[in-house]
């Protein structure tokens, strides 16, 4: 970037401020408009604007890849993610909805779903959209044994009714396919 080009009081820097090394210019020009981003050896940076030149920017990086006009949505809380990728290849786990309102929220947006977590063991698992409350319970029905259920709602890191989730739904011995009728 020829810096001898811009205005004396165009807030950009020839130097890093905090190690006073030469910084590297980089731009991009789009529909969104010009800018330029400075990035020095000991990770500073610093974004330019032609159009808004007095801006400055708490994360110029940001600032760079999306401009001012743009913002980056925040991230679907991580059950609603497991719950999409697990509809997915290659698992395509069969969620059922569940009628009864969640215990911790009283939403009725609760799904289940049943897997084979290891042979002969059936896995229930139900999830509360609303909250991410997590439930599951494994049973043997052959010979009549039942686990206690395990319920929780962390997810990072993951309680203990969490891990159980993401194993039935990311590593189980078999899921049980049920018809959509």
């Amino acid at each position: 970037m020829d810096h001898s080009s811009l205005d004396d009081d165009r807030p950009v820097a020839a130097r890093c401020p905090r190690c006073a090394s030469r910084t590297e210019w980089e731009s991009v020009v789009d529909i969104y408009g010009e800018r330029w981003l400075a990035v020095c050896r000991c990770g500073w940076l610093q974004a330019f604007l032609p159009d808004e030149p007095h801006l400055e920017f708490d994360d110029p990086l940001t600032a760079f890849l999306l401009g001012t006009r743009r913002t980056v949505a925040p991230p679907a809380p991580p059950w609603i993610r497991l719950f999409l990728r697990s509809t997915e290849q290659p698992w395509k786990a069969r969620w059922r909805y569940s009628e009864e309102p969640c215990a911790a929220c009283a939403e009725r947006v609760r799904f289940e779903l049943q897997v084979c977590p290891r042979p002969f063991w059936i896995g229930t698992c139900t999830l509360c959209l609303a909250c991410g409350r997590v439930t599951t319970e494994y049973s043997q029905p052959l010979q009549n044994l039942h686990e206690l259920a395990v319920t929780g709602t962390r997810w990072t890191p993951p309680c203990p009714a969490v891990q159980r989730l993401r194993d039935c739904i990311l590593r189980p011995y078999a899921v049980r396919r049920h018809d959509d009728g």
